[in-house]
């Protein structure tokens, strides 16, 4: 295989099967002593900035794989910490927000929930009602099995 190098990377096709391998490795290891970690600490580790950590991921497969599952055992990591007390919980809730897409519910996102909710148990309520009605001709009938 030829070394490609990607524009503005710096890094082969070789090399950065490499770097996806080493990554995996890194988080491994933080696994095995439960350690939380920053992306950030493992490209400077491996004299890179950081931000290329997403620019690798876009064009090369391998890389992108590792990135994944480093940025999955990360928020894992993050989000079981606050849950257990390891981890101070509204700073896992900032991190989380910043590096994986979470967000604070606002009291309009509860409302509309709340509302939402109503809703929906009332049709159900409605539709219950519906199943149940019981026409003039069954009541009659019941009344006749009655007697």
């Amino acid at each position: 295989m030829t070394a490609t190098y990607y524009p503005g990377m710096k890094k082969s096709c070789t090399e950065l099967n490499e770097l996806a391998d080493k990554l995996v490795d890194w988080v491994e290891s933080n696994k095995q002593s439960e350690r939380n970690f920053l992306l950030a600490e493992f490209a400077f580790t491996n004299r890179f900035r950081p931000s290329l950590l997403i620019q690798y991921a876009r064009h090369h497969e391998r890389f992108k794989e590792a990135y994944l599952y480093a940025k999955e055992w990360q928020e894992y990591m993050y989000s079981k910490g606050a849950t257990h007390g390891s981890i101070n919980s509204r700073f896992a809730t900032f991190f989380l927000g910043c590096n994986h897409g979470w967000k604070m519910q606002t009291p309009e996102d509860s409302a509309q929930a709340l509302t939402t909710a109503f809703d929906q148990f009332v049709e159900h309520i409605r539709q219950d009602e519906k199943r149940y009605v019981i026409s003039d001709d069954d009541e009659d009938e019941m009344r006749e099995d009655a007697l």
